[in-house]
């Protein structure tokens, strides 16, 4: 059988990469915003994270990141397979679930001005990083 020279991929194989791609860029960017934000003191043990039951700490920030992403690029591979709309459906939801997500962290007891910002970063990381891995299998 002669190679015709195009590029052979396992069906899926692009989802995978997409929200490998995605996951790994919130979890560094966020992760180190984390640091950096817990470093300079944003992070105080007695802000008490609504649903964690105690402080934001690096662990939830990166297994959240990395959920966030992986949901969002599966959403878009769900929508994929039921309307031809599915970047555009994809963008509505990814940026509902932005402005829900501003929400939270304004509900943060005792909570610094500079968490609350570091927060809202994150999750625009997050969005920002799924919505660029999305695009790039639409």
């Amino acid at each position: 059988m002669a190679d015709d020279g195009a590029t052979r991929t396992v069906p899926g194989l692009d989802v995978v990469k997409a929200a490998a791609w995605a996951m790994g860029i919130a979890m560094v960017v966020n992760g180190g915003l984390y640091l950096i934000g817990d470093a300079l003191g944003a992070f105080p043990a007695d802000a008490v994270a609504p649903g964690q039951g105690g402080p934001v700490t690096l662990g939830p920030v990166l297994a959240l990141s990395a959920a966030g992403s992986a949901v969002g690029v599966g959403v878009f591979t769900i929508l994929r397979l039921f309307t031809d709309k599915a970047w555009t459906v994809f963008l509505g939801i990814a940026v509902a679930v932005f402005l829900i997500m501003a929400v939270p962290p304004f509900q943060i007891q005792d909570v610094p001005v500079a968490q609350i910002v570091l927060l809202e970063t994150m999750h625009l990381v997050t969005a920002v990083a799924t919505i660029g891995a999305v695009a790039r299998i639409r």
